[in-house]
């Protein structure tokens, strides 16, 4: 848990130092649909060497969809 709020954290004052939109939520975004795709479908082979492999894929596109979700949100407020 402390590893998965870390992230959250280290993600946002990156974000926020790159002055990106949303530095906040796109990390909170990113690491929470990553830990639901772990928890729902990988729990079971988190012990196999492909996983090193899998893991940084698919963060990469729950951090692309939580950009994309941030976005969406964005123009529903505007």
């Amino acid at each position: 848990m402390l590893i998965v709020v870390a992230t959250m954290v280290l993600g946002g004052l990156a974000l926020s130092r790159l002055a990106m939109p949303h530095p906040k939520l796109i990390p909170f975004l990113g690491v929470a649909f990553m830990v639901a795709l772990v928890v729902a479908f990988l729990t079971g082979h988190l012990d196999s060497p492909w996983i090193l492999a899998v893991v940084p894929a698919l963060t990469a596109i729950t951090f692309l969809l939580a950009d994309l979700v941030a976005r969406l949100l964005e123009r529903a407020d505007a």
